[in-house]
């Protein structure tokens, strides 16, 4: 996965006792909220303790007065923004299951602008969508890397300032009728300085 040791150890990642699986603990507020197991032989199979709460991975690494969070699709993925210099958080039951804004409703309020990172394929792209609704298309912003996702980016060799980039070139879900202002100049400076035969 490319993630260091000290990357591993700030979030705090273990193996079970039978080093068979990945064990992912969501803590927030110093309480440990949800434990999340990855078979190792198979990533497609994964558990979460049973009646825990829906939560955001990470919130124990995001300092309080931060106003700019990520939200990635994989905990894997927080992990690989979180090394490459960037405040970063994931959902804990994939694109679709949007079941942590309400547990975490409160305190993504503080956040003024929000980086929605998830998988560039269908379902990270519905459920982008479907969150940047739910957040506020006003602080929201949904991200594109040149790879499937952060982890992967950073596989590839993704530095600091190539996340920056995808950043700056992140988009919102505008309404079709609106329009950026600057598709307006030349024929606004038309209206004012026509050319001489009109």
């Amino acid at each position: 996965r490319g993630l260091t040791d000290e990357t591993i150890a700030a979030f705090k990642v273990a193996s079970s006792p039978d080093d068979t699986s990945v064990v992912l603990p969501y803590l927030r507020d110093g309480e440990l909220v949800n434990v999340k197991t990855r078979l190792l032989a198979d990533k497609t199979r994964m558990f979460q303790a049973k009646d825990a709460e829906p939560c955001l991975f990470g919130w124990h690494l995001i300092d309080p007065k931060r106003r700019m969070v990520c939200i990635t699709e994989g905990e894997f993925d927080a992990m690989a923004l979180h090394q490459l210099g960037f405040a970063a958080l994931s959902c804990n039951a994939g694109a679709g299951n949007h079941q942590w804004i309400d547990s975490d409703w409160e305190r993504l309020q503080r956040f003024s602008d929000i980086f929605i990172c998830y998988d560039d394929d269908e379902a990270g792209r519905k459920g982008a969508g479907e969150i940047v609704n739910r957040l506020g298309l006003e602080r929201c912003r949904i991200v594109t890397f040149p790879k499937k996702d952060a982890n992967e980016y950073l596989l590839a060799g993704a530095t600091n300032a190539d996340i920056l980039r995808c950043l700056a070139d992140s988009k919102t879900l505008d309404p079709d009728e609106l329009v950026n202002a600057s598709l307006f100049v030349e024929e606004v400076i038309r209206d004012f300085y026509p050319p001489d035969d009109v």
